[in-house]
């Protein structure tokens, strides 16, 4: 049960879709993971830069690195990038606000 909200751990000084991402992110992370743990890797996904344009640069074993601890992080390494990609490409790398385009 999420006590904590993901739409809670995005950066409240963040730019829109900034933390639209950072509330997906969350999200992602938040499956098969305690809300106290979630917390404390979006903590240190936000002081290494939660961005689109950012975690696109990030390699796969550093972001592995910063997911360490929640459920299957490696996978969600996997998945957080497929899904970045798809927001550049596809949404300008804004999530969608609606669920037809999500």
């Amino acid at each position: 049960v999420d006590t904590m909200g993901c739409e809670r751990l995005a950066d409240e000084s963040a730019d829109p879709a900034t933390k639209r991402y950072q509330q997906l992110v969350a999200l992602m992370l938040s499956s098969q993971t305690k809300d106290e743990l979630t917390a404390k890797v979006m903590q240190r996904l936000q002081d290494h830069g939660l961005t689109v344009a950012n975690i696109l640069r990030t390699s796969d074993s550093v972001l592995g690195q910063l997911l360490y601890g929640v459920g299957f992080h490696n996978r969600k390494v996997e998945y957080i990038k497929k899904t970045t990609q798809i927001l550049k490409t596809e949404h300008n790398g804004d999530p969608p606000c609606d669920m037809p385009s999500l």
